[in-house]
This record gives C-alpha cells, structure tokens and sequence, in this order.
C-alpha cells in the first residue's frame, strides 16, 4: 500500500475532462488478493476475479518498471499462487 497512486486525466462521453486517480497495478492485485482470500464472494465471481488477479499479475510482473518485490510476493499466498500458476488458471490468450 506504499506505492503512490496513478493520476490521469480522461475524457467523458460529453467531451469533459475529469482528473482520477487509481490505486497503482500492484496495489491493486494485492487489494484483490486479499478479498479473494476471504472466500466472501460467489463462486462464478470468484473465477472471473482469480483470471482477472492472475492476468493482471503476470502482466505486471513480465512488463511494469517495477515488477512486485520479494516480500510482496511471499507474503500474499494467492499473489504467490497467482504468480506461480498453482491455484488460478493461467491468463487468457489476448
């Protein structure tokens, strides 16, 4: 949760622009890792989130400047899992 947010501009349907900011990549798979952890969710949302986490995380292992650290890796199982291919399905081919 140290990472500093991402802060972008876009642009609505109508034309306007609207400043957001976005938790960073990382962040956000460890964020999602957690609540898949929790075991909250329904099973069919529970699969499409696992392939979203793992492709995300793959993606941002392989091509982000800064791929996740050790610690973040072997301290959050399912990102681990997700890392390593052990409990989530491999990415879709795109």
């Amino acid at each position: 949760m140290e990472q500093t947010p991402i802060r972008s501009a876009v642009i609505d349907r109508s034309g306007r622009a609207a400043w957001v900011s976005v938790l960073e990549p990382r962040a956000w798979v460890i964020l999602r890792c957690v609540v898949l952890d929790m075991k909250e969710m329904s099973v069919a949302r529970r699969e499409t989130s696992s392939e979203l986490v793992s492709a995300t995380a793959l993606m941002i292992q392989n091509s982000w400047p800064e791929p996740f650290a050790e610690k973040q890796v072997y301290n959050f199982g399912p990102l681990r899992n997700a890392l390593e291919g052990e409990e989530f399905p491999p990415p879709p081919n795109i």
